[in-house]
This record gives C-alpha cells, structure tokens and sequence, in this order.
C-alpha cells in the first residue's frame, strides 16, 4: 500500500479498459477502521490490513465503485455505508446510509458530490493540510492532470459542476481520486483552476 495523505494508505487495480488505476484507501482511527471503494485487494492492502485491522466501515462513493466491497465486508464483517439514493443500484446490502455533513471514523466529512450519479458522495479531512477525497467527481488522468468522465457516463453535468463549484473554497493540500491519480500537493488550487477552465 502506498501512504497517499497523512494515515491515509491506498492500494490499486489497473484497469486495461480505462488504462488507469482503480484506487481504494483505508485509514485506522480511533473511532474505527475505514475502508473506501475497494478494488480487489493486492498482497500489500491484505498484510496492511493483518497488520493495522480488518475494516469496521466500507464507505462506497457511488454505486458504480462497488467494487470488491461484497468480498471485503464477507472477510471483515465490516458495515458498508453509502448515499441512500445509490444504495439501490449496488448488488449487495448497505447497512448505513451516509448524509451530507456526517462524520465517518477519522474526522471526514460526508459531502454532496452528486451529478456523476444521482447520489454521489465525497469525504472531506480538514485537519492538518486537509485532504479531499472524491469518487467519479474528477479523474486523475493522465497523471498529473484532472479531467471529467465523458458526458455519456455523467448523470447530470449541470449538477456535478454545482457539486464542484460547492467546494471550491475548501482548504486541502491533497486530492485522493477514485480513478486515475492523486495529486499530493496544492490540490485545491488545481481543482479551482480546472474549474475556471471548464466555465470558459
């Protein structure tokens, strides 16, 4: 696993469909073990999981990254918990739903990120330099680079630019996408600079 934000580990699976990497992350809290939309998981996510504990929360940020949630919560006995409105399009149980402006284990914030999907949801860290975590929001490809999903798998544009322009004025230094890859440091001001560019 690598370490991709402070106490935040990711592992991934690289899509030859896509041609880029489907991230999962995981962080242990005090007030629990969070898990967020696992791929299968590789030798690393497993022996970091032996090592620091099996997930007490599998977060899904929208029905399409469901993933390997199903054999993560047979192995872990973990809770799977994601928007009410994407719950219904996942083949598996959730057992909690997630509002915005709930807290998950480790101070994040449940976010209203919908547009991609109806249901959507991102997590937010503001402790330290901040952290912002996003599902299908915004990929991170090619590397270095954020971009949209094309407009074939985007539910409703007009709603996931609102969602984006809702955080423009959070504070994080690093971007965890679900898809593609992170960017480590001044992340806010390049979300605020992609979102100036796509508005021209």
């Amino acid at each position: 696993m690598d370490l991709v934000a402070p106490d935040v580990h990711s592992w991934s699976q690289y899509s030859e469909r896509l041609k880029y990497d489907l991230n999962g992350f995981y962080w242990r809290a005090p007030d629990g073990v969070v898990a967020v939309d696992p791929p299968d998981l590789t030798e690393a996510a497993r022996e970091r999981m032996r090592q620091d504990g099996q997930p007490t929360m599998i977060v899904v940020t929208n029905h399409t990254h469901w993933r390997a949630t199903a054999a993560l919560r047979e192995t872990s006995g973990a809770a799977v918990a994601m928007s009410p409105i994407d719950a219904g399009g996942v083949p598996g149980d959730v057992d909690r739903v997630l509002t915005p402006g709930e807290e998950v284990p480790g101070g994040w914030q449940v976010l209203d990120m919908a547009g991609k999907t109806a249901g959507e949801i991102g997590l937010y860290r503001e402790e330290g330099s901040g952290v912002l975590l996003l599902g299908d929001c915004l990929i991170g490809d090619p590397p270095g680079e954020l971009r949209l999903l094309p407009a074939e798998k985007i539910h409703d544009r007009d709603r996931l630019l609102a969602s984006l322009s809702s955080i423009a004025d959070l504070r994080y230094e690093v971007l965890l996408v679900g898809d593609g890859e992170p960017i480590r440091r001044g992340a806010d001001g390049r979300v605020r600079e992609f979102l100036r560019d796509i508005a021209v």
